[in-house]
């Protein structure tokens, strides 16, 4: 089987027409799609992997098929909005280098049955407790005196 991916770097609009790509599996972009922008990425049938790096999730379309989410935020992370736009997740990775925040809470991911979580570069997490330990891998890792 054929993979196919399409990175996307600033250009204004530059999802629109994506719905001609019908066999597109992963897609990372890194300009903020229109709300009708993310409309026509919701329809795409056999899309599992998005990753993003400016984006607001408010205009956001759900995406069910989406299985593996990957944000690179340079502002709110918005991931309260995650489980209602990305349900059938099954991986999250979220590189907290470009955020306005030290602290990222990862709480609202705990409505997602099952979720694996990579968290980089965050020098707090908020929601751990919800989680089983082996579901959250922190990059880099929390160093303790005997390592």
């Amino acid at each position: 089987m054929t993979s196919y991916t399409i990175f996307l770097t600033v250009l204004q609009h530059a999802l629109a027409g994506i719905s001609r790509w019908q066999q597109l599996e992963v897609l990372v972009s890194n300009t903020a799609p229109s709300s009708e922008e993310w409309e026509e990425v919701s329809t795409l049938p056999h899309l599992t992997e998005l990753c993003l790096s400016d984006y607001d999730l408010n205009q956001a379309a759900p995406m069910r098929n989406i299985t593996y989410l990957r944000l690179l935020p340079i502002s709110d992370a918005q991931l309260n909005l995650v489980p209602g736009l990305f349900p059938s997740l099954e991986r999250f990775f979220i590189n907290c280098r470009g955020t306005q925040s030290d602290t990222i809470d990862i709480t609202p991911l705990s409505k997602i049955d099952g979720i694996q979580i990579s968290i980089g570069d965050a020098s707090g997490v908020i929601g751990l407790e919800q989680f089983d330990p082996a579901a959250v891998r922190l990059y880099p890792r929390p160093r303790t005196a005997s390592t």
